[in-house]
């Protein structure tokens, strides 16, 4: 992301990011669409994310907010796997 709108999210956005929810209905530009899945094969890779955001030390710098602690990349994680699982029918 351009330098100008990274600042502008990290002074905005972070904190409503990391500790409110994302309305449900938000589409992000290109957003990915998966395909309908069986009930078993949606919670076992469910599983294996849980499992992968616990064990995997090290984080990236976010795109938007640039470097964040181990905390705030799991407050963000946790909102957006919220804004996810808020389609689920």
């Amino acid at each position: 992301m351009p330098a100008p709108m990274r600042l502008m999210l990290k002074l905005l956005f972070k904190k409503k990011f990391l500790h409110k929810a994302i309305p449900a209905g938000f589409t992000a530009p290109g957003q990915f669409v998966p395909e309908e899945t069986s009930v078993e094969e949606g919670l076992a890779s469910l599983r294996r994310a849980v499992a992968r955001q616990s064990e995997v030390k090290e984080r990236k710098p976010h795109p938007g907010f640039g470097k964040i602690s181990r905390e705030e990349w799991g407050l963000f994680n946790l909102r957006h796997a919220e804004m996810h699982m808020s389609f689920i029918v």
